[in-house]
Formats: structure tokens, sequence, C-alpha cells
């Protein structure tokens, strides 16, 4: 069990497949965390910084508390950010990236709360390019600032995913941009269902079904 505050600069591997390895503090990984045996697991109190500059590097696998946290932040490039194909707590997502980063058409379980401060202008995509995946969000949804697009396909449209979305929660626009269908996705023969369970509330910000 670890309840202090590790910053990860290097590689770790995890290896223990008897006890496993719970955090209660706080991991910052800036390089790369790899489960080989036995599992990772976040308390209610656990943190996982995600503070990577460059390639989006694999979130590793663990088993999250509905209450832990899970902060995705650093400057990352443009691409796929492997390992969201997980349940996780409490998401929240604040990166200066330099490019659009996908989920890579998986389905992304988030038990508490999904919160997006900054994207620095870059889209969050679920479903990009021919993908499909889902978003299944137990808490609320509360887009603060930089953008989220649920499907992403190409500038004519011709390619595009899946995306069914649920909220349970409250979904909140206060700043940055909710989108449905992003880069022509809206013409091509993909689908889109975001099931707003909760209600939606928009403050700021933009709700767009399409984004041109």
């Amino acid at each position: 069990r670890y309840a202090g505050c590790s910053i990860v600069q290097g590689t770790i591997t995890l290896n223990n497949a008897t006890a496993g390895i719970t955090v209660n503090g706080t991991l910052t990984n800036t390089s790369t965390v790899t489960v080989t045996a036995g599992t990772l697991n976040f308390s209610a109190t656990g943190i996982y910084n995600h503070n990577i500059t460059g390639v989006p590097v694999t979130i590793p696998a663990a088993t999250w508390h509905p209450s832990s946290n899970c902060n995705i932040g650093g400057a990352l490039n443009g691409g796929t950010l492997n390992g969201m194909n997980q349940t996780f707590g409490n998401v929240t997502w604040n990166s200066t990236q330099g490019g659009a980063v996908s989920f890579g058409g998986v389905t992304t379980n988030i038990a508490g709360n999904f919160t997006i401060v900054n994207t620095n202008g870059r889209a969050i995509r679920i479903s990009p390019l021919g993908l499909s995946g889902n978003l299944n969000i137990s808490g609320q949804l509360q887009v603060q600032g930089g953008i989220l697009e649920l499907v992403n396909s190409s500038s004519a449209g011709s390619v595009s995913g899946t995306n069914i979305t649920t909220v349970t929660g409250l979904i909140t626009v206060s700043g940055g941009s909710l989108i449905l269908a992003g880069d022509g996705a809206q013409n091509s023969t993909g689908s889109i269902t975001l099931n707003a369970n909760g209600g939606l509330t928009i403050n700021g910000g933009t709700f767009n079904f399409s984004a041109n």
C-alpha cells in the first residue's frame, strides 16, 4: 500500500502478483507505468496524475474506486490515448495539448464525474475516424473549457464511426464546446446518441450538433 506522493520520471514496472499495489495518496506519471503482474488499485483517496509531455502514453490498467481521481494533464501531442477502456472514478482533463487526442474507439466508463477544464483549443474525440466508441458517465459531465467531440470523421464526412454517450447526472456546459459531430461527421453514415438522463444546462460555451 502506498500513501505518499510518487513522481515517475523514468519507467516504473509494478510486479506484485500476490498483494498488488494500492495507492492511497498520489501517483504522478511523467513517463511510463507498466503493470506486469497483480493489480494496481486506487482507493477512495487515490489520485493518478497523467502528466505527459509529447506522445500520449498509455494510462495504466487499474482498479479505480468510484471516488478516486484520474487527472489528465501535461502537454500531450495529438494521437490516441490508450488505456481508456476502463472503469474510472472521477476524470479531470486539463491539458495544454498540441493536437486532437482520441480515446481510440473504446468503451469508457466513469463512475464519478468527467470534468473538462482545458484542451488548449484542440479536441478530445471519443469516436474518431471510423471507429466506434461509447462513453458512460454515472455522475456529471462538466464542460468548463476545451472541446469535447463525440464523433469525428474525415473532412468530407465519408468515414465515421458511431457513438453512444450516456450521462446519468447533469450535463453542464459553462465554457468551451460540446460537439456531437465534428469535421463532417454529420454528413456520414455514422450515428450518434446522447442520453442526457440528468438533463442539460448551458450556462456558457457552446453546444453544437456539428462543427461545420
